[in-house]
């Protein structure tokens, strides 16, 4: 009797674990197994950004259930914030149209000027913002979250509270990044 109790405990386990994608991490919820560490992120940032003279666009994107949302474009030139562009909407839930209700465009002096949008920040301060804000809250009560584009620049960075359901992401996620000439 306790062969098939163990025959059948072992047939159950390879049945579950034959589901899993050979590709998976257990304990990785985000779907992006290929990203990078925060070490290796920022050791990847610091080689393209000499290589690329510092200069590139990003847009944070903040969307939620409800169908509202806003998009901020930060756009830095020789690692200084040139423009911030800012863009707040709702969107028709029927026809997924977005409907522009406030935007502002930044340059020079005056970006940082507005209150709404995201903070007018480098790539540099994105990741000092994401390890002393973020990375370092309580894991025991949060889900932490960072992750890196294709290229192994940061992409998201944030965390998640366990007893929370909607729009409870605390952080940022970056929808867009783009190098400048």
């Amino acid at each position: 009797m306790k062969t098939a109790h163990n025959l059948f405990l072992f047939a159950f386990a390879t049945l579950i674990f034959s589901c899993v994608p050979e590709d998976a991490h257990l304990g990785n919820t985000t779907d992006k197994f290929d990203s990078l560490t925060y070490e290796e992120s920022i050791e990847k940032w610091e080689i393209l950004k000499a290589e690329n003279s510092d200069g590139y666009s990003y847009k944070i994107e903040f969307q939620s259930f409800a169908g509202f949302g806003n998009v901020t474009e930060i756009i830095v030139e020789s690692g200084e914030v040139v423009e911030r562009n800012y863009q707040e909407y709702t969107r028709d839930l029927n026809t997924n149209e977005k409907n522009i209700v406030e935007e502002y465009n930044e340059k020079g002096a005056s970006v940082g000027s507005h209150e709404k949008g995201f903070s007018p920040l480098t790539i540099d301060e994105l990741y000092e913002t994401c390890l002393q804000d973020y990375l370092e809250v309580d894991s025991e009560a949060n889900q932490i979250t960072f992750e890196t584009n294709d290229l192994g620049i940061i992409s998201t960075c944030g965390y998640f509270p366990y007893n929370c359901a909607d729009d409870c992401f605390i952080g940022f996620s970056m929808s867009s990044f783009e190098w400048i000439d």
